[in-house]
């Protein structure tokens, strides 16, 4: 079944704005945001009244203790490379709504197909320290200015499996996101990082620029505030359109 424009512009604002949501009114827990990518372009703290985490080695990349992006606080989290990407991608997008320049604007890649000497069929971020029993909601983004489908495919493992999607290819505001995920025995979430079976760049290029851990215990129901939010979001893209 086909979805009107309306259909799709309202999805789009709804992500964009769910998105926002998360990031600005957590009060409680987690809210930890990492940037992946270049040592140059690293995202700041404070960016836009949050705290950010940056890991700018594509090999052996690693953050220790996490600090909260609404307090600066550490949280205990950590957030590592535990299989190497190939390098650096510095090509992603100036104009996204939903996370800083800084963060969008390059990613850590890797290829089925050699590229600069090296295949890197498959990458792998660990995170660590999650509390015993907690649930996490993790969002994940990337973005590479390209005319074909460079979708990535990223598994979740923890207390349980979830497979997520991204085409990178000119994203400017869209995420895969899981909702709800749990740590396994030793309290960690491993996410393995591949192309997704829509990809169809010749070297198999995938991605991941920038990842969101939010305490799902946390995250209020659904209100007014998120309600203004996605109305918001539908009016400046209304008027885009127009």
């Amino acid at each position: 079944m086909k979805t009107s424009p309306v259909s799709r512009l309202f999805a789009k604002s709804l992500s964009v704005a769910s998105l926002l949501f998360l990031q600005t009114v957590v009060t409680e827990g987690a809210n930890v945001l990492v940037d992946f990518g270049s040592d140059a372009t690293t995202t700041e703290s404070p960016t836009n009244g949050l705290s950010w985490n940056n890991i700018t080695s594509a090999v052996d990349g690693a953050v220790i203790d996490a600090v909260d992006a609404n307090t600066g606080a550490g949280t205990g989290i950590g957030v590592a490379i535990t299989s190497r990407f190939n390098g650096i991608n510095t090509n992603g997008t100036l104009v996204s709504t939903v996370y800083p320049v800084e963060a969008t604007r390059d990613s850590f890649y890797g290829n089925t197909a050699t590229f600069n000497g090296i295949e890197v069929p498959n990458a792998q971020v660990t995170i660590t320290g999650l509390q015993p029993g907690g649930l996490y909601a993790i969002s994940l983004y990337a973005s590479r200015t390209a005319t074909d489908n460079r979708e990535t495919q990223y598994v979740l493992t923890g207390d349980s499996s979830s497979t997520v999607f991204l085409d990178v290819a000119s994203n400017d505001d869209n995420f895969a996101f899981v909702p709800s995920m749990g740590g396994d025995a030793s309290n960690s979430i491993v996410i393995d990082v591949t192309p997704g079976p829509n990809n169809t760049n010749g070297s198999g290029f995938f991605y991941l620029g920038a990842l969101q851990i939010n305490s799902v215990d946390s995250i209020p129901e659904p209100s007014a505030s998120l309600l203004v939010v996605v109305g918001v979001g539908m009016m400046t893209m209304i008027r885009r359109r127009c």
